[in-house]
């Protein structure tokens, strides 16, 4: 029984971390994406927000893919007048990704010291 129960605990740590994985790539290419292309691509491929379109009402992510662009051309002030949450949204981004990043590599350096080790 106590084997079964470190199995499901290893199943669902494992399924967290492909989660978490999966979440941190996507947030990293939404980081990198305003530097690689044209602001005017950006902008043309971004969805128009329903609330917005169909009863004029902004919502809470309103303004986002802006003010990213904004955050990322170094304009925090124009970030900030399109949508208040964006600096802290784009803040914990960059955040996981740190960590993500720094996890990887720490990861798999780790994984080749202790197979290396275990080689001889």
């Amino acid at each position: 029984m106590d084997n079964q129960k470190q199995n499901k605990y290893k199943e669902q740590k494992e399924a967290i971390f492909i989660v978490w994985i999966i979440i941190s790539i996507t947030m990293i290419i939404i980081l990198l994406f305003p530097f690689f292309a044209d602001k005017q691509t950006v902008l043309e491929n971004t969805p128009t927000c329903i609330s917005k379109s169909q009863f004029n009402v902004e919502c809470s992510l309103c303004g986002m893919s802006r003010a990213f662009i904004e955050i990322s051309n170094g304009c925090f002030g124009n970030a900030y007048d399109l949508n208040k949450g964006s600096l802290f949204i784009y803040s914990s981004f960059l955040l996981n990704s740190i960590i993500f990043i720094t996890y990887s590599i720490y990861f798999t350096l780790f994984k080749r010291q202790t197979a290396y080790i275990n080689d001889t």
